[in-house]
């Protein structure tokens, strides 16, 4: 049964195209454009639901060209507290093409956050594209970001206990609270600083449900095709019932 009474969307776009010159006084020509879609849906507060709580972010990339790379993360925790249900995360995939001698470049990213019916989901998308035209090279570099927020309200268990959110952030396991906060390497800040040599594709998942009931699924495939192709995708599910 839907419980979503009220939705609100929107976009804001700005875009530009620059020419100059470099020292050697060839042309350059640099598009640049930047989108931002700001997503709301509210349910009845507390109603309640059989079904369970799920979230689910995804994305794909794809670049073309002689170097290009494809780089994907994606993070998401879910944790029923008894009163609450409340998943959040992010979904980050970048794609940068560079060709030569004339050739063009492509980069395509596209990310994604969605949630079961609930009484409150938020998401926001940010994307960039940037095109850089030379006599002798092309550069085209796409970035898509969403950030996602569930909430769930069971009001039904207000004056119960709440041992799920005791162990999970509260400390009562300290093995849970390492797992969630060690300094892991992320692929987030080297997605945007790539020196592109050759043809480099990878994806980078992590998800975790806390509950009675919890489940997580992913999935995720990266391809390349030398001096031709980076291509990723995949999703992270994750929820309690």
């Amino acid at each position: 049964m839907m419980k979503v009474s009220s939705s609100y969307q929107s976009t804001t776009s700005v875009s530009s195209v620059t020419n100059s010159t470099d020292p050697a006084g060839d042309s350059i020509v640099r598009t640049q454009s930047n989108d931002t879609t700001i997503g709301i849906q509210t349910g009845s507060l507390g109603t309640d639901s059989d079904d369970g709580t799920v979230a689910v972010l995804g994305g794909e990339a794809i670049a073309v060209g002689d170097d290009t790379s494809a780089i994907g993360t994606i993070e998401g925790e879910v944790t029923d507290t008894g009163t609450a249900v409340i998943a959040e995360g992010s979904a980050s995939f970048t794609a940068t093409g560079e060709a030569s001698d004339g050739e063009l470049a492509y980069a395509s990213a596209s990310t994604y956050g969605e949630a079961s019916p609930s009484d409150t989901l938020v998401t926001v998308t940010s994307a960039s594209s940037e095109t850089v035209q030379t006599s002798d090279k092309s550069t085209w570099t796409e970035t898509s970001t969403t950030d996602l927020l569930v909430v769930d309200f069971d009001l039904s268990n207000a004056s119960g206990d709440s041992d799920v959110s005791s162990g999970s952030l509260d400390g009562g396991s300290d093995e849970q609270s390492n797992v969630v906060e060690a300094d892991e390497p992320s692929l987030s800040d080297a997605s945007t600083s790539v020196d592109l040599d050759g043809n480099l594709a990878v994806i980078e998942i992590d998800a975790t449900a806390y509950g009675d009931e919890s489940l997580v699924l992913v999935d995720a495939s990266a391809l390349t095709i030398e001096d031709e192709l980076s291509v990723i995708g995949g999703y992270a599910w994750f929820g309690v019932g």
